[in-house]
């Protein structure tokens, strides 16, 4: 098993919504009152947050099937505005 990370692309969105469904799926199974609908984004809003800087999305991939995904968030909070290097959280 060989498994490596790599920024998504518009490529790798099927792949995204199957899994991002999967996981909405088991939320949804617990509290389907909390967790309408098969998703909480469409195609077309993973395709918008690829093109954000701000909120990379990473893939993992076996044999180069897209088998996982990490949506990340760069962000500073307010606090760190006062010192002289920002920190980023992810």
């Amino acid at each position: 098993m060989n498994i490596v990370t790599d920024m998504a692309n518009e490529g790798d969105i099927p792949a995204i919504m199957s899994l991002l469904k999967q996981v909405h799926k088991v939320h949804a199974d617990g509290r389907p009152d909390l967790f309408p609908g098969e998703s909480k984004y469409t195609a077309n809003d993973v395709k918008e947050i690829l093109t954000n800087p701000l909120f990379p999305v990473l893939v993992a991939r076996e044999e180069g099937k897209t088998v996982g995904y990490a949506f990340c968030k760069l962000s500073s909070p307010d606090f760190a505005l006062r010192f002289q290097s920002a920190t980023r959280f992810i």
